[in-house]
């Protein structure tokens, strides 16, 4: 898989918005979600940054 330049920008706009801390409990999240689906959900939910064009 690859992705674009943009898409890069992207990912890493929200890592840099995120601490470790929030990571490790998004990842639990993600992780006890019974569906891939619901896993992306929960993420999105605690993202606000998600919500911005382009993400």
């Amino acid at each position: 898989m690859t992705a674009s330049t943009s898409e890069r920008t992207a990912v890493g706009s929200v890592l840099a918005a995120v601490t470790l801390a929030q990571a490790q409990k998004l990842a639990k999240l993600a992780l006890t979600a019974p569906s891939a689906t619901e896993a992306r959900n929960r993420v999105r939910e605690q993202l606000p940054i998600l919500d911005e064009p382009g993400l």
